[in-house]
């Protein structure tokens, strides 16, 4: 259970939120994207897996006040200066304009919440919070949340829980994003990604995917489309 920082967090593009991996922007050929950092050099990323299985390279920033490591997963804004096809490697040569880290966490089994779960659950929480998409790419779970925090500077932890021990009705293995703000219930709202290892649940008792469920600020959701890990990377 790492704890989020709260902060207000780079909102890449409304597209990101309609759950693309990436998108064109025709007027000035600005893409976005989701991946996975494979090599650093001073702490800023050389070369990045994304999710949809392009291979990149990066060339140049403009944006210099980001750190990540290798495996940090990231989502970034790019510009492309070389397709596959003019680097004759297969793999794009970008400019970063922007970027921001999605955190990375593993899911939590409901088996191990079972074990004690009266201070497991006040640990986990299970405040209200947003989410504006959700997508998966090979064993990563991926949102777009928004949770509302104040200027205290309070940190707040973002999970997700799986049911490992019984799928539902439609063979759907339910998993239950949760909140704890700690006490901190204050506007504006702070949007970010967030990133989850889903791998544990690879082979679990769901044959159809994941259903998702959460407490919004106005009441309870679920998802109405089951979504599937497409396995390892």
């Amino acid at each position: 259970m790492t704890p989020i920082l709260k902060y207000s967090a780079m909102i890449l593009a409304a597209a990101a939120a309609a759950g693309c991996s990436m998108f064109k922007n025709d007027d000035q050929d600005i893409r976005i994207a989701f991946g996975t950092v494979t090599q650093c050099e001073n702490n800023l990323p050389t070369t990045i897996d994304a999710d949809d299985g392009s291979h990149i390279r990066v060339a140049s920033y403009l944006a210099q006040d980001i750190t990540f490591r290798p495996q940090d997963r990231i989502a970034f804004n790019y510009t492309i200066l070389k397709t596959p096809e003019e680097t004759g490697d297969g793999t794009y040569r970008v400019r970063i304009n922007d970027a921001q880290n999605m955190p990375l966490h593993t899911v939590i089994l409901q088996s191990f919440i079972g074990q004690n779960p009266q201070h497991r659950n006040d640990s986990i929480g299970n405040d209200p919070i947003e989410i504006y998409s959700a997508w998966t790419a090979g064993k990563y779970l991926n949102l777009a949340v928004g949770i509302n925090a104040g200027e205290n500077y309070v940190r707040h932890i973002v999970n997700v829980v799986a049911d490992d021990t019984d799928a539902d009705g439609e063979g759907a293995t339910n998993v239950y994003v949760r909140h704890n703000a700690y006490g901190e219930n204050s506007s504006p709202l702070y949007k970010f990604y967030v990133s989850f290892d889903m791998g544990a649940i690879a082979d679990g008792p769901g044959t159809a995917g994941m259903r998702l469920h959460w407490k919004t600020y106005s009441g309870n959701l679920t998802s109405s489309e089951n979504l599937s890990l497409t396995g390892p990377k």
